[in-house]
């Protein structure tokens, strides 16, 4: 059969049409900021595995929050366990002098106190099947 005028869709365009209909509020950074801020001590492939992103980028998103002082880390082992600086100074120079308190003191109050639904989730689906002797 040929096609003849408008081209056929390929994987890549429709991928493009996918993402460009997909909209949200919080960036990628911003996305996981609030998720470390309702889960602390989330690792990043807890972090990973609950908004649907790579591991990498994941980690390069905490990497620049940590160079920032937005993002602290406690090791354990090997793991990281992440939490946030409610002192830290907002990103945007928009907002400066502001700090994340006012944004994300009182998600974080609770989240300390009661875990959310959305952490409790994730850690059950990423602990390891019981091995069978």
């Amino acid at each position: 059969m040929v096609q003849t005028g408008a081209r056929p869709w390929s994987k890549k365009q429709e991928f493009r049409k996918r993402k460009d209909t997909e909209w949200s509020l919080l960036s990628a950074q911003g996305q996981v900021l609030f998720y470390i801020a309702l889960c602390p001590g989330a690792t990043t492939n807890e972090i990973a595995l609950a908004l649907d992103l790579t591991p990498r980028a994941v980690w390069n998103n905490v990497r620049t929050m940590r160079r920032a002082g937005t993002v602290r880390a406690r090791r354990s082992g090997r793991t990281d366990h992440l939490y946030v600086n409610l002192d830290a100074p907002l990103f945007s120079p928009a907002v400066r002098g502001l700090t994340l308190r006012p944004l994300m003191g009182k998600i974080v109050t609770e989240a300390r106190r009661r875990p959310s639904e959305i952490c409790v989730r994730t850690r059950r689906r990423m602990k390891p099947a019981p091995r069978s002797v």
